[in-house]
């Protein structure tokens, strides 16, 4: 009897203690609970957007030539696109990710191109990779589109 006496009047001394614990508890598991269902969407949003014609050849912008990465992108979404980080896992002769590095195909920020990428539309992209692919690098190359951002 005496200890739920005793944890009777803690709980009604500290009452307010306890409704901020109890509320902090549940707050935090709501955000969670979104934080899930945004990630689930965005996978989702990612398998509809369709990364294809990959190639790495000889390109050229204005004056400068080098050796870039190419492809097209189509965005079978509902919504505009403002940002997409696409992953590139360059490979060593062990087919070993020798280095990743992200490129942002659509980015709202960009200089040249800053346009969203509508619903329904496609877009071509391509960057210079000279200075960033490893010197073990072996030619191949895994990509992945890994955010969106509308």
């Amino acid at each position: 009897m005496q200890s739920k006496l005793w944890i009777y009047n803690y709980l009604l001394n500290h009452r307010r203690i306890v409704f901020l614990g109890l509320l902090s508890v549940f707050l935090l598991f709501g955000f969670f609970q979104i934080g899930q269902t945004k990630q689930r969407e965005m996978q989702k949003a990612i398998t509809q957007v369709k990364l294809e014609d990959l190639k790495i050849t000889v390109g050229g912008s204005g004056k400068s030539l080098g050796t870039a990465f190419f492809g097209t992108l189509t965005n079978e979404t509902n919504k505009s696109i403002s940002i997409l980080t696409l992953k590139i896992d360059f490979l060593d002769e062990d087919g070993e990710v020798s280095k990743t590095h992200d490129f942002f195909p659509v980015n709202r920020y960009s200089k040249n191109d800053w346009e969203p990428l509508a619903p329904d539309s496609i877009r071509s992209f391509g960057f210079f990779i000279d200075d960033i692919v490893p010197e073990n690098w072996s030619g191949l190359y895994e990509a992945e589109i890994t955010k969106l951002v509308f």
